[in-house]
């Protein structure tokens, strides 16, 4: 098919919440996509911004042919909802989220392997918790007993 004929599909992790996008247009849906949602609102990007990055970010998960729709929906429905809630607590950027759809588009099932890093993790464990305390329940064990993780849990608690 001509490029401005190929499905695109653009997955976005905004606020704990999953958006899709599908659309035609080549070049003209990868620019939407960088400057809109899927609920249409303006994104953080202005036109003035150069956008190739994201452009180039969505080329990568929109490339691979290993995955149909259908395959995608049922990750999305499947392990990733299985595992959403501490998933969405700890993957606190979109940036995880994005490498894990590309893994499963090119054909990794590494959802499970993922949060599981995640869960081990200093770093994104203290950025998810610095967000909202209550996300220290998702962190391995070793985490959930840190004294700097445990007080600054309690203190997101008691703002």
């Amino acid at each position: 098919k001509a490029p401005s004929q190929q499905p695109l599909l653009c997955l976005e992790k905004r606020g704990g919440v999953i958006e899709v996008m599908l659309g035609f247009g080549g070049d003209a849906f990868r620019r939407y996509t960088a400057l809109f949602s899927a609920s249409g609102e303006r994104g953080s990007m202005s036109a003035n911004t150069d956008i190739a990055r994201q452009q180039q970010q969505h080329r990568r998960a929109c490339r691979s042919g290993a995955r149909k729709v259908r395959d995608l929906l049922a990750w999305l429905e499947g392990p990733l909802l299985r595992l959403w809630q501490p998933y969405a607590a700890l993957a606190v950027g979109s940036r995880i989220f994005a490498e894990d759809v590309c893994q499963f588009l090119s054909g990794s099932e590494a959802v499970e392997a993922s949060l599981a890093a995640l869960r081990k993790d200093h770093a994104s464990v203290t950025t998810a918790v610095m967000q909202d305390g209550a996300s220290l329940r998702f962190a391995d064990d070793s985490l959930q007993a840190d004294p700097y993780l445990v007080d600054l849990a309690a203190a997101q608690a008691t703002e």
